[in-house]
């Protein structure tokens, strides 16, 4: 190289290969982005689970599990009343324990929303009443149906399939009940059978649900999804 009289000497341009310059900006984002290692050049990521496998996560986080319904107080028609009031609930726990069962889940990968139905074994709540009159009874709830409706947001994965980012909703709801009061009779407890069986559900509905969202954000939450199709 000749250098003129007046000049720097300027050191040679080196040009990287373009494909050497993709590939550090590639490797650069699939460490912020990537979720799980791709498995070579299929579809789905490695660790994606299929949809049949999502759904069964969601029955199990359910199917077979004991819930609590607490201790429930208030007033009705000239009476003051207090039902579940029982350390009968697992580790002796204060309330009326309510055991559930659940069928395939179904859902929609688009929206986030999945369904079931279920039941819940018979239940005995013990009520005592003070007002008008005084005593206890017990009220038996029996062909228990169960509706449940959890729901998530989806994202896209980064690949084809979906990644379940988070928990929206953990919604448990008895859709049928048949609710008597046991022997002896009590003419106090069939008279207010109605409005206890409406509180005792509500409450019920309400643990449940609460219940049940820790146990589904645990076992669900943070998984992708793949294939979607079919």
């Amino acid at each position: 190289m000749v250098i003129l009289p007046g000049t720097v000497a300027k050191a040679p341009l080196i040009t990287l290969p373009l494909v050497a310059v993709l590939l550090s900006a590639s490797t650069a984002a699939a460490q912020i982005v990537d979720l799980v290692d791709h498995n070579g050049f299929e579809t789905c990521w490695s660790k994606a689970i299929p949809k049949a496998t999502f759904l069964d996560l969601i029955r199990a986080t359910i199917d077979g599990k004991t819930f609590c319904v607490p201790e429930v107080s208030g007033s009705a028609t000239g009476y003051t009343y207090d039902a579940c009031n029982t350390t009968a609930c697992p580790g002796s726990a204060v309330g009326c324990p309510v055991t559930v069962h659940a069928g395939i889940f179904s859902g929609n990968f688009t929206t986030g929303g999945f369904a079931s139905t279920g039941t819940a074994d018979n239940v005995s709540v013990p009520i005592s009443y003070s007002g008008l009159s005084s005593g206890s009874c017990t009220i038996l709830f029996s062909n228990i149906m169960l509706d449940y409706a959890p729901s998530y947001f989806l994202s896209a994965d980064g690949n084809s399939g979906d990644y379940i980012a988070y928990l929206t909703q953990s919604s448990v709801s008895v859709a049928s009940s048949d609710a008597t009061v046991g022997l002896p009779a009590n003419l106090t407890c069939t008279a207010l059978l109605g409005f206890f069986k409406g509180v005792i559900i509500d409450q019920a509905q309400t643990a449940a649900s609460d219940a049940w969202g820790p146990l589904l954000a645990a076992d669900t939450v943070g998984e992708s999804v793949c294939p979607l199709t079919p």
